[in-house]
């Protein structure tokens, strides 16, 4: 798995992720079928990850519409053969930030 810098989500959202990445990598080393976490790119769309960990499948939230257009152009750009996922919401009447986040 590759966990995006603090950074990146920056520029991505225009605001800094409600926890860093310190504290998401700890989280997320307690999560079940989490193998390996490896940090994700220094610098958005340049897509050195992908030669570092040479997935099979990406998977992206429901919301990365932006970020998928991106990684199709890449893998498109470099002959890449990596199937990509968008991952549902799950229950967002529910778990959605702007609920959570009240």
């Amino acid at each position: 798995m590759a966990l995006t810098l603090d950074e990146i989500v920056i520029k991505l959202k225009g605001r800094a992720p409600k926890f860093n990445f310190e504290q998401r990598l700890e989280h997320l080393k307690n999560v079940d079928h989490i193998y390996e976490i490896v940090a994700g790119d220094k610098e958005l769309s340049s897509w050195n990850i992908l030669d570092l960990v040479k997935p099979d499948v990406i998977v992206l939230g429901y919301d990365q519409r932006e970020l998928q257009k991106d990684l199709l152009k890449h893998t498109k750009e470099k002959w890449l053969n990596i199937k990509i996922i968008v991952a549902p919401p799950f229950e967002p009447e529910k778990y959605h930030s702007s609920i959570i986040n009240k």
